[in-house]
């Protein structure tokens, strides 16, 4: 088991925050990890390359009179009532834009996670995920923006 862990830790990527999940939760998510701690090394894996789920595949229109509040607000500022997918997508990358630093990284077309990795017994944890496209991230924490996580 230690063997195991120690070829992971030798072939990982780092970080403090890992968010799998090209979704609105996925940006958003990143961009409150930065926001509580720019020193955080995260790092947003998108299964793609488009960014923003649903608001950037189609879905252009907004509730009227929702109240809404936080980053998700910000997001939405930028839109109008009914807008075109790329608008959309325009509007998830800007507010990635405010978590633009070195110590944010963003990975387009990851692929599907194909391995993931546990430490520890009761309760586990996530050690690493290894992705379809050979990338193998270890981190702290990780947060499951995908469809299949909300």
């Amino acid at each position: 088991m230690l063997f195991l862990a120690l070829a992971i830790a030798a072939s990982c990527e780092q970080h403090d925050i890992v968010v799998y999940g090209g979704t609105v939760c996925g940006v958003t998510a990143t961009v409150a990890a930065h926001r509580t701690d720019p020193a955080l090394k995260i790092v947003w894996l998108v299964n793609g390359t488009r960014l923003g789920g649903m608001t950037s595949g189609g879905l252009g229109g907004l509730d009227a009179g929702m109240p809404i509040g936080g980053l998700a607000k910000e997001l939405i500022a930028q839109l109008t009532h009914n807008f075109e997918p790329h608008v959309g997508e325009a509007a998830v990358e800007s507010r990635l834009g405010t978590a633009n630093s070195s110590q944010v990284r963003l990975h387009r077309s990851v692929g599907e996670m194909v391995r993931v990795a546990t430490r520890g017994t009761a309760p586990r944890t996530i050690a690493s995920i290894s992705l379809a496209s050979g990338l193998t991230v270890c981190g702290s924490h990780f947060i499951d923006c995908s469809y299949e996580g909300d």
